[in-house]
């Protein structure tokens, strides 16, 4: 009986899903090429072209930008917060943090100000906190809102056989943090930094969250995955040669392989 309720609650999960999902329809395409996007939960689209970060409405109007020339490339960038923007220079070890007109707040220097030796990736986390992965303690930090350390993960040497170097961490709506390396697959942690498994689904080169899945493009589909159930879903590309994607309430915006960002908004 418990097995037939989990198989109802799983087709009626699927089912909601992709009825979301199908009502996006095609609004409209930007007209610059970018390297990096992605969306907030309010609905405004983000852009990056490697030095600039750009903010855009639905509707692919222009509201705001931020240079970052001072700080090197813009390794990544977590809209997370959309009052509290962070965006990771790994060139200059340095986060920094604008509000949602991307004003500058403040910035983090991750090196000197909390020894860490090679920061690699980062995300934020909640109550105004951050993780980062530093690939020479081999561990993840969790910063609280001052920036100092509140939690860290075990060093990955000591909770897997291989070398594992993560080049994308999440924080899902949870709590939970995720830890993406191509090469041995999801790490799944709580928001204290204890390992609670992994899941090798390898070879991936970006993913997002949506809702209580993990988004990610594998053999031209789109498949949402639900670290906690395993369940995986597939559906159809809205576009060809999709390499990003990026799904948040009532918008969906996509990154080919040319740099071209296309945005979908939900039908009326």
């Amino acid at each position: 009986m418990n097995k037939l309720l989990i198989t109802i609650i799983c087709l009626f999960s699927y089912s909601l899903l992709f009825a979301q999902i199908e009502k996006f329809q095609f609004a409209t395409q930007l007209e610059q090429t970018y390297t990096l996007i992605n969306a907030d939960k309010l609905g405004n689209i983000y852009t990056c072209d490697g030095s600039v970060l750009y903010k855009f409405s639905q509707t692919g109007e222009l509201l705001c930008s931020y240079s970052a020339y001072s700080f090197g490339k813009i390794e990544s960038f977590d809209t997370y917060n959309p009052m509290k923007i962070l965006i990771f220079s790994k060139d200059f070890t340095q986060i920094t943090f604008v509000d949602n007109k991307l004003a500058h707040q403040h910035n983090q220097s991750i090196l000197s100000d909390n020894n860490l030796h090679i920061p690699m990736c980062v995300c934020s986390s909640y109550d105004n906190g951050f993780w980062v992965y530093d690939d020479g303690y081999n561990q993840i930090f969790r910063f609280n809102a001052n920036g100092q350390i509140q939690n860290n993960s075990s060093a990955f040497s000591t909770i897997w056989d291989k070398k594992v170097c993560p080049t994308q961490i999440f924080e899902d709506l949870s709590g939970k943090l995720i830890a993406y390396d191509s090469l041995n697959g999801f790490f799944l942690f709580d928001q204290f930094g204890t390992f609670i498994k992994n899941v090798p689904i390898l070879h991936l080169s970006h993913i997002s969250i949506y809702q209580q899945y993990v988004v990610f493009i594998q053999d031209n589909l789109l498949h949402f995955y639900n670290l906690d159930t395993l369940q995986d879903y597939t559906s159809p590309l809205p576009n060809e040669d999709v390499e990003q994607i990026h799904i948040q309430n009532n918008v969906m915006v996509t990154l080919d392989k040319l740099g071209i960002v296309r945005i979908y908004t939900a039908k009326n």
